[in-house]
């Protein structure tokens, strides 16, 4: 309902056809479990959904942004950023970082000294441990200055 998403470029970003990638999970892993069961999930990989500095929406957070969009986490071009620009039409910037997501990402972010310029929207997705498990705690990190 926004103005400026309504005035957004938006162009049909295509998915190919399901597959299957089997996966244990981290949480099982750190559980010590030993000889965990996998899983079998069905995704899709999204095409031309690179991530764009220009865009109006920011998708910024720690390895779960990441998950089944970057190879060396389950699968390539699958994962939320992929998903998120063709749900609603528009490539994302993307400011994913691996680990910690509680001050990592915002430090990212801050060190392109751009201020948010042409932002609109920021999604910021973590792991829910973010907040109970942070070893360094929540920083305060200035993003515009």
């Amino acid at each position: 309902a926004q103005d400026w998403y309504a005035a957004a470029g938006k162009r049909e970003i295509a998915r190919a056809a399901p597959m299957v990638v089997s996966t244990t999970g981290d949480l099982v892993a750190m559980l010590g479990v030993e000889n965990p069961p996998g899983e079998d999930l069905t995704i899709e990989q999204v095409m031309g959904a690179e991530s764009d500095k220009a865009s109006p929406i920011v998708l910024m957070g720690d390895s779960h942004t990441l998950v089944f969009h970057d190879r060396e986490l389950l699968a390539d071009r699958a994962g939320l950023p992929g998903h998120l620009a063709a749900d609603l039409g528009i490539a994302v910037d993307l400011v994913g970082v691996r680990g910690s997501g509680a001050n990592a990402s915002r430090i990212a972010l801050a060190r392109r000294k751009d201020n948010l310029a042409g932002k609109k929207c920021l999604v910021w997705v973590f792991a829910a441990r973010e907040f109970t498990e942070s070893l360094e705690g929540w920083k305060m990190i200035p993003v515009i200055r």
